[in-house]
């Protein structure tokens, strides 16, 4: 009978997971509404630690949840919470950071189709 020696985990490799494609998005519908887009907004895609996470950088969103489904509802809920608390604001209102993320998704969203 051989002796095996334990694993030492600090030397094992990390185990990363498949990379995933972003999404490219031309809308966005959330609540009845439908956030029709100029140009395509890119999702990026992840899953770490049991989660989903879809991020838009340029917007400043990160949505996470144990399933994709719930994960891409909490961003839908949070690019129109975007919409409606930053987007339809008025500038006197805003931060200065707030009034780029305006000025972002004005550029961005074509018109919106209740």
């Amino acid at each position: 009978m051989s002796e095996r020696s334990p694993v030492d985990t600090q030397e094992a490799p990390a185990v990363r997971p498949p990379r995933l494609p972003p999404l490219h998005w031309r809308r966005v519908v959330h609540g009845g509404r439908r956030f029709v887009l100029r140009q395509p907004v890119d999702i990026t895609v992840e899953v770490r630690d049991g989660l989903w996470i879809h991020e838009c950088a340029p917007l400043g969103i990160v949505a996470y949840a144990p399933t994709r489904a719930e994960s891409l509802n909490a961003f839908r809920l949070d690019f129109a919470a975007c919409w409606a608390s930053v987007a339809q604001e008025s500038d006197e209102n805003l931060t200065e950071d707030a009034r780029d993320l305006k000025r972002a998704l004005l550029d961005l969203v074509e018109h919106v189709e209740e």
